[in-house]
């Protein structure tokens, strides 16, 4: 229907996205069993839609798994911080700003120069497109968000980006150079 409303022939989709016209065929019929997640998303963004794609499994834990990675992440980061000297961290700090909401994972603060760090932290990278905007937001609202704890007028505000080593997100970062 996407498709339809914007006026693109199955053919412009299929082009776009870098498959067939069958391909896009199949999916409008709903005959998608047998395809890749990733033409799936390419035929997605040609019409510019977004899936979401969610692991589920039956233990109920997986959220509790990654986010032990996440933390496990933190906390190297937090120790190194801790290491150099100087550095206050507050991880997990949540804001609401001007209708911007969000939860920044570590925000650093180094007293002597007034220097603020914005950390994000990945485990697994899914959406390129989405974290650049998650970090824009975050380097824009930082001086605001670290007044929230008591670190005033910042001398610099900068956005650290830390992702964990994997093939897959090696992949995708790689994908999007």
């Amino acid at each position: 229907m996407v498709r339809i409303r914007r006026g693109l022939r199955q053919r412009d989709v299929a082009r776009k996205a870098g498959v067939s016209d069958a391909t896009v065929s199949r999916i409008e019929r709903g005959h998608v069993r047998t395809m890749t997640i990733g033409a799936l998303d390419a035929v997605a963004a040609a019409v510019e839609v977004r899936l979401d794609h969610r692991a589920r499994w039956r233990g109920g834990d997986l959220e509790m798994l990654m986010s032990r990675a996440h933390s496990a992440l933190a906390e190297v980061v937090i120790t190194r911080l801790n290491g150099i000297g100087g550095w206050e961290v507050k991880p997990e700090l949540s804001f609401a700003i001007y209708g911007e909401r969000g939860v920044v994972d570590l925000l650093a603060w180094h007293e002597a120069t007034r220097a603020l760090v914005v950390i994000e932290l990945k485990t697994e990278i899914v959406d390129v497109g989405e974290l650049l905007g998650t970090l824009d937001r975050k380097r824009r609202l930082g001086a605001q968000i670290a007044a929230t704890v008591g670190w005033i007028r910042p001398a610099s505000v900068s956005m650290a980006l830390l992702i964990a080593d994997g093939r897959t997100n090696q992949r995708r970062v790689a994908a999007r150079a």
